[in-house]
């Protein structure tokens, strides 16, 4: 089987383009994509702020991570509310994830 090299991404929903975006490059994918600079700019805000809230955590600042955990609550339900997410619910007691 022909190993994959590079990968050309030209997407509408950006969904999860995040999580697409570093699982190829963790796998040395070469992505060509028409909104590369977007791309690029995402993945950096993206490391700049889980640099951010691992600072955070390592210097038990307790006023950040309420902050922004306290936002990002906010926002999954506004997200939920818009039809592009399910819940979660911590309490589910379904572990089947297959």
């Amino acid at each position: 089987m022909n190993k994959i090299r590079t990968a050309l991404i030209s997407v509408w929903d950006k969904t999860n383009i995040v999580d697409l975006a570093q699982f190829l490059i963790e796998k040395n994918i070469k992505i060509y994509s028409f909104n590369k600079d977007s791309v690029l700019e995402m993945l950096g805000r993206f490391t700049e702020d889980l640099s951010s809230l691992q600072k955070a955590i390592r210097n038990n600042d307790t006023q950040l991570l309420e902050k922004i955990f306290t936002s990002t609550k906010e926002i999954r339900k506004l997200i939920e509310e818009a039809g592009q997410a399910g819940t979660f619910d911590p309490t589910e007691s379904n572990k089947d994830f297959t």
